[in-house]
C-alpha cells in the first residue's frame, strides 16, 4: 500500500504579486528593499518570500512594509493563508 505524500499548504498570493510587481517595474530586490524606510526588509529576505521557503511565515509588520514598499500592489491580505477546501470554515451562526 503506498503511503499518501503530504501536501505543503498553498503559497500565499503576495508572492506571484512581488514576483509580478518586481518584474513590471523592473526592480532588482536591492532596489525594492531600498523603498523600505523600516528596516525590515532585506535582499535575501526577499529571495527566501519569492522561492516560497519563507512565504507561510510573513509577520504584519513585514507584510506591512511589502505593501508600503510596492505602493499598495501587494497588499498586506495577499500573505494570509489561501483557504482551501478541506480547511475548516466557520458558519455564520458560529461566528454571530
Amino acid at each position: 500500500m503506498d503511503t499518501p505524500i503530504p501536501t505543503s499548504p498553498p503559497i500565499p498570493r503576495g508572492v506571484a504579486l512581488l514576483a509580478e510587481y518586481l518584474a513590471r517595474e523592473g526592480l532588482t530586490y536591492e532596489a525594492f528593499v531600498k523603498r523600505d524606510s523600516t528596516g525590515r526588509l532585506d535582499r535575501p529576505l526577499i529571495g527566501r518570500l519569492l522561492s516560497g521557503e519563507r512565504a507561510k511565515r510573513v509577520s504584519v509588520n513585514l507584510a506591512a512594509a511589502i505593501e508600503r514598499a510596492s505602493e499598495g500592489f501587494v497588499p498586506v491580505e495577499a500573505w494570509e493563508s489561501p483557504i482551501t477546501d478541506d480547511a475548516p470554515t466557520a458558519d455564520a451562526a458560529e461566528v454571530a
